[in-house]
């Protein structure tokens, strides 16, 4: 079963149990030009419960890469990401609907950057 639809290079994908028997899924993908982060969720059953294309944790025009999605306890998700000298963040609540700035909030600035966000209990 497809997890996204939309046609792009997509790549470096992670899966976290949602808490309620489903899963979140995150990835790269370049279908705006450059490489963004996607998040999906899924159903217990594997129906994708937004959309056929999932959505955007980030709208940034820099290159983000690395992505890690934990479940937040409350039916949505935690994102975070590197790249271009900085990690990030995203929460996404249960419908999809981004609830930080569309670029999400930065956690460690240039000159700081020690690689991969998180190894938690994202898989």
């Amino acid at each position: 079963m497809p997890v996204c639809d939309y046609w792009s290079s997509k790549g470096n994908q992670k899966i976290a149990a949602d808490g309620s028997g489903g899963a979140f899924v995150v990835w790269i993908d370049n279908r705006n030009g450059n490489d963004d982060i996607y998040i999906h969720r899924l159903a217990p059953d594997g129906n994708r419960l937004w959309g056929a294309e999932g959505v955007p944790a980030t709208t940034s025009s820099l290159t983000d890469a690395n992505p890690r999605v934990i479940s937040d306890g409350a039916d949505g998700a935690t994102v975070a990401w590197g790249g271009s000298s900085r990690i990030m963040a995203q929460r996404i609540d249960p419908a999809g609907n981004r609830l930080w700035t569309d670029e999400g909030v930065m956690l460690v600035d240039e000159g700081m950057y020690p690689g991969v966000p998180w190894n938690g209990r994202s898989t």
